[in-house]
């Protein structure tokens, strides 16, 4: 008896109680034809999470079967290439700051101004249940324009971003952050985007259903005749979850895998990052 107890003991020092999920992106154009896809098999525990590309296209990092890893909420992601054996650290917030930064490069050629953002909560009420779960629905709107100018010719573009998300407060898990984010869409100005995060409403959960439908309106200089008129849309949803056990290493890099090169490294941001910090 005692022998059995031990063993049931060590089990279970090896076994995580968790959650797996499958989430679905999508982003399509203005006529509804989808211009990426992206299924992802998760598996979280408190802070640690697995992030297996199950279907992905567009960049070496996602091709299908590399997976991302966590073990501290997110703070710190690792990309994981199973078939060259290989790991590399994983930064988004970095990657996405020099991609702004881009412009910098192109001073005398690009000048951008963004106007504050407007942002106001349309909606907040009682959602629907996804995957067995209560949902609070919340819907908003953030606008602002942007002025452009390039090699003298001047362009004016009004950014309307209507947000609906589905959250629950359900799952007390922190990696579940590291995949099922609720951030606003992207502007790729740095500083806009502080200031439209700080300006957003807290949300106490995690979405299990994002939708961002974003429409610009190009305008001449003094937006007197419309140039063109894009609406792109993003939408996340959890399609499946349930609760699971995982041993330890289900959320380590296996033994014998090799450092590669970043995202940041392969796509040539490593290098941007050390032209920028020069001109500083």
């Amino acid at each position: 008896m005692k022998a059995v107890l031990v063993l049931l003991a060590t089990m279970t020092a090896q076994a995580f109680a968790g959650w797996d999920f499958v989430s679905e992106t999508r982003s399509t154009d203005g006529k509804g034809n989808v211009v990426q896809k992206m299924i992802v098999k998760s598996s979280v525990e408190g802070e640690h999470g697995k992030f297996v590309f199950e279907e992905a296209a567009g960049s070496p990092m996602t091709k299908t079967g590399n997976y991302m890893i966590t073990n501290d909420g997110g703070k710190t992601m690792f990309i994981v290439d199973p078939v060259n054996k290989t790991y590399s650290p994983f930064d988004l917030d970095s990657m996405m700051k020099l991609a702004g930064n881009m412009m910098n490069m192109v001073q005398g050629m690009v000048k951008m101004e963004f106007s504050d953002p407007q942002i106001e909560v349309l909606e907040e009420r009682k959602g629907k249940e996804i995957q067995g779960m209560s949902t609070t629905y919340r819907k908003s709107r953030t606008t602002y324009e942007m002025r452009m100018k390039i090699l003298g010719m001047s362009r004016v573009m009004d950014v309307d971003t209507v947000e609906e998300v589905w959250f629950t407060k359900k799952l007390k898990d922190t990696a579940f952050g590291a995949w099922l984010k609720n951030d606003p869409a992207p502007t790729g100005n740095e500083d806009l985007d502080r200031l439209i995060l700080s300006q957003v409403k807290a949300m106490d959960g995690y979405p299990l259903k994002l939708v961002q439908t974003s429409t610009t309106t190009t305008w001449n200089k003094k937006k007197t005749k419309m140039k063109d008129k894009q609406v792109t849309q993003h939408q996340t949803v959890v399609t499946q979850m349930e609760k699971k056990s995982f041993k330890e290493s289900h959320f380590q890099i296996p033994e014998g895998y090799v450092r590669g090169e970043s995202p940041e490294e392969q796509s040539g941001l490593g290098s941007l990052k050390d032209m920028l910090k020069g001109n500083d």
